[in-house]
């Protein structure tokens, strides 16, 4: 197929907060903005000199070079948005440097100026300055000849990068990478705005409560240093960390710090208010996603901005202001969602399939079977801890064989685990943490061998040794990588042993080390392997029919709403069926359909 590689440069006016430098502004909202325009496009087709296009010539280029194409570009989710919404142009594919760059290098960034650099290829030019606050009426010749030549240099380095990337993608990682540049070019999803307006009233009006309940203002509950001096009025020494970043002493305020989430139990009712109010309030993420949603809603339907390969593992993550991948189940946010006029949800969730998948290829063949009967594996977990027979009626018990099957697979503590359940408002006493994890490892052997297992293979991945991981499908060590029976290797580059620290570390994103250790290595490869089925059951049904979203196991389809019955039993099929490669992995769903995303259950 033919090649297009394109790359718009568009007008952008920071002192009139249209940018989206400023964070103030989602990509959607400035795309379908009343101020957007599209100053020129650049176009490279195939491997002819790359073609400049200037205001209305856009149109007409898009039209020249047809639809039946592969278009690609750098960050192809904002580039395909422009020419889908503008333009009306929607290729019959779509590809992403950004997104390819992401699945098979580790660099720090991943901006097409860094890529140039890294790759050793000819460097970015200087020039987009020139157009700042200029509509293209505006700009003189010698800002068009400066602005042009950025944009044309933009597309050949993308060309070269996408050249050299493209070989090591497999078709299935190329339809995936182009399903989430789909679900930004051809949304289907709708939003119902009045209700997420009414709710950011609510938040607002729970903050003000809130701070009246506290007896402190927003000022001190958002600056450190007077959160500091009201716990200190209180009597208490505010608590500190050394800072990853700096090295020195800071506070540990973060909602994650143990000393903080401490003082939550403090004897002085009045610290705990004051540091509830803290960790609820300092992050108004809820109420801004709110008040995106809803903006968003009201230009149309809801683009769906995720990012390909967004983890080590391969998972995608959030993006785009919204972070569609951070919906609680019966939140308010989920509830915004909802099917335009005579369409309906259909919702796939693959049940419980990392425990399933860490099962089977530990070779824990009694909760495999558990799996394979259709037996409660939670209920089954909890009879242990108790020492006695726990069913579904016995909801609180159950919960905590449930949060210890899900959670205590790679390795967990007894004290992570006694401060996670805190996190969840559902604490329990340590004894009960220490003997839920005791019974874990007691009844699933095999996986606390695996975990051994994952931890002696960092030395063969250092060395690049080929060993085999797991007896049930194929995972082996090589140089800097775990391969996988599918998809992409998990890459550690630079992995190396601190004999005193006593701890292996690699090359993660971004800055800096991360540590890796047996049940980590675990975690990795069960969540990556889960990863592809849940993604393989996405574009089963989506050749069938269109999936708007997926949320980590779970997939959701838009459905004319006489279909829903159909596409749900289709779904449930595609979803009850384990993957050609992994035959023996029993796996189940629930798929269920309605109207409005937060209501089905």
């Amino acid at each position: 197929m033919n090649t297009l590689v394109i790359d718009f440069e568009t007008f952008y006016d920071p002192a009139n907060t249209y940018s989206l430098s400023s964070g103030k502004m989602t990509s959607t909202e400035y795309i379908r903005d009343a101020r957007f325009q599209a100053l020129c496009c650049a176009f490279k087709y195939n491997d002819e000199p790359t073609h400049l296009a200037w205001g209305d010539d856009i149109a007409r280029a898009f039209y020249h070079y047809g639809n039946g194409v592969r278009a690609v570009a750098h960050n192809a989710q904002f580039d395909g948005a422009i020419a889908a919404y503008h333009y009306a142009w929607n290729p019959i594919e779509w590809s992403d440097t950004v997104g390819l760059a992401r699945a098979q290098l580790r660099f720090k960034s991943y901006s097409l100026g860094f890529l140039a650099e890294a790759m050793g290829l000819a460097p970015k030019l200087d020039g987009l300055s020139v157009s700042k606050g200029k509509r293209l009426e505006d700009l003189q010749d010698y800002e068009k000849r400066i602005l042009g030549d950025y944009c044309v240099r933009d597309v050949d380095i993308c060309h070269k990068i996408y050249s050299k990337l493209i070989g090591n993608c497999s078709r299935f990682e190329f339809l995936l990478l182009q399903w989430t540049i789909k679900a930004i070019t051809q949304p289907s999803l709708a939003v119902d705005h009045e209700m997420l307006d009414n709710y950011v009233v609510e938040l607002m009006l729970n903050r003000e409560k809130m701070l009246n309940d506290a007896g402190i203002s927003q000022e001190v509950i958002m600056s450190n240093p007077k959160f500091a001096d009201a716990l200190r009025n209180l009597g208490v020494e505010p608590p500190l960390k050394i800072s990853h970043r700096t090295g020195k002493p800071t506070y540990a305020f973060a909602k994650d710090d143990k000393d903080l989430t401490d003082l939550l139990d403090h004897s002085d009712v009045r610290v705990q208010t004051v540091v509830a109010a803290r960790l609820k309030l300092k992050s108004t993420i809820e109420e801004t996603r709110a008040q995106r949603l809803s903006a968003i809603g009201k230009t149309g339907l809801l683009p769906v901005p995720l990012l390909y390969y967004g983890a080590h593992t391969g998972r995608m993550s959030g993006g785009g202001g919204i972070n569609l991948q951070n919906l609680t189940r019966g939140s308010k946010l989920r509830k915004g969602i909802i099917a335009p006029k005579g369409m309906a949800l259909v919702v796939g969730d693959s049940s419980q399939i990392e425990a399933r998948a860490l099962a089977l290829a530990a070779g824990q063949e009694d909760l495999v079977e558990v799996f394979r009967q259709g037996k409660d594996p939670y209920c089954d977990m909890a009879s242990f801890i108790y020492g006695r027979e726990i069913t579904k009626a016995d909801e609180d018990e159950r919960w905590l064989g449930k949060v210890t099957v899900l959670g205590a697979g790679y390795g967990m503590s007894a004290n992570t685990f006694h401060e996670f359940l805190r996190a969840q408002g559902k604490p329990r006493s340590m004894d009960m943490c220490v003997k839920a994890i005791a019974a874990y490892r007691k009844k699933n052997d095999k996986i606390v061998k695996f975990w051994d297992t994952c931890d002696k293979s960092l030395q063969a991945i250092w060395t690049g040794a080929r060993t085999k991981l797991s007896n049930s499908f194929d995972v082996w060590t090589g140089q800097n990588s775990i391969s996988l029976p599918v998809g992409f290797p998990l890459l550690y580059p630079d992995l190396s042993y601190s004999a005193s620290e006593r701890r292996w570390t690699y090359m993660a994103r971004g800055d800096g080390k991360s540590s890796i250790y047996g049940g980590l290595v675990a975690e990795n490869i069960t969540q990556s392997v889960a990863r592809h089925i849940v993604m393989e059951q996405l574009l089963i049904v989506h050749e069938r029919y269109p999936i708007a979203l997926t949320v980590h196991d779970e997939i959701v389809a838009v459905v004319p709403e006489e279909e829903a019955p159909a596409a749900r039993d289709y779904m449930e099929k595609v979803m009850r069926t384990p993957p050609r490669w992994w035959p023996d992995l029993p796996i189940n769903a629930e798929v269920k359909w309605g109207k409005v995303y937060g209501e089905i259950k």
